[in-house]
């Protein structure tokens, strides 16, 4: 059963899933990206063992404790 309010058109039932089509994979990507952040993991496109290498290179820098990853 289909109840109408008689304001709407054939294109309002074909657009809701064109534009939920457009949100969900952009919400799903900002999703991932913020608890990315809320975890404090390293960056996806940061090679950490070319930072660590770089670091250990600068007079003073001592060896510690690895992140984990």
């Amino acid at each position: 059963m289909q109840v109408s309010s008689g304001s709407g058109s054939s294109a309002d039932g074909a657009g809701t899933p064109a534009l939920a089509l457009f949100i969900v994979p952009r919400t799903v990507s900002l999703a991932r990206s913020a608890v990315r952040i809320l975890v404090q993991a390293t960056p996806e496109n940061v090679d950490v063992s070319a930072v660590e290498r770089t670091l250990r290179e600068i007079d003073g820098v001592r060896a510690g404790a690895r992140p984990a990853r």
